[in-house]
């Protein structure tokens, strides 16, 4: 699954599309970074332990810098979304 996936990422950033990934689970979420850090993807990472008043800050980065790729998300971030 991990070599699919790292061919859809390839795909998306050659189009300069930018990707949103989410996971229910934080071990995912840690194998994801690891991929992510392997291929050298520019990312941001939004889960429990982000504290709430900086969430939208993550987003906004994620959506005015060109340079960020991929944003991956836990859906339990605390409860309290973004």
């Amino acid at each position: 699954k991990l070599r699919a996936l790292a061919g859809l990422l390839q795909r998306f950033k050659e189009r300069k599309d930018k990707c949103i990934i989410f996971t229910q689970f934080i071990k995912m979420l840690d194998v994801l970074e690891a991929f992510v850090c392997y291929h050298r993807l520019t990312y941001l990472r939004l889960d429990g332990s982000v504290k709430v008043d900086v969430r939208q800050d993550l987003v906004d980065r994620f959506n005015e810098d060109e340079r960020v790729f991929l944003f991956i998300c836990s859906t339990r971030a605390g409860g309290v979304g973004i």
